[in-house]
């Protein structure tokens, strides 16, 4: 048989087979701070705790840690703590700061342990910190 003939056409196929379904599957979300509020995680930073309404984060020793895939909205301040995340590994995870202050003074402010994408913004015209 002439396969190899045909490996142009075969290729292309593949190709365009992949792009469909890369379309068809694909997440659609946008990063421009228009979020789901129902689907959002809020965490509310109160100087050494938080306040957690929703799932995939809870707060331990002065740590705030998420742990599932979602949206995370964080507020406030933490006095001497870290946000950490410690998600599955092919987790998606969106956090936006919403005048947030962080102050970590042995570790990171902000760390990612494990997860396979995290995207970090800030709400519209947040000027606070993280140190």
């Amino acid at each position: 048989m002439s396969t190899h003939r045909n490996f142009d056409r075969i290729c292309v196929a593949v190709i365009l087979c992949a792009m469909i379904l890369t379309v068809l599957f694909m997440n659609g979300e946008k990063l421009d701070g228009d979020w789901n509020v129902e689907r959002t995680t809020v965490i509310s930073l109160q100087g050494s705790s938080a306040k957690i309404s929703g799932q995939g984060a809870y707060a331990a020793d002065g740590d705030v840690y998420i742990t599932g895939a979602g949206y995370y909205l964080i507020t406030g301040t933490l006095d001497n703590g870290s946000i950490i995340v410690n998600a599955y590994k092919t987790s998606d995870v969106f956090i936006m700061l919403d005048g947030v202050s962080i102050y970590c003074e042995d570790d990171a402010a902000i760390q990612v342990d494990q997860a396979d994408n995290v995207y970090l913004t800030l709400k519209e015209g947040d000027r606070k910190s993280v140190v």
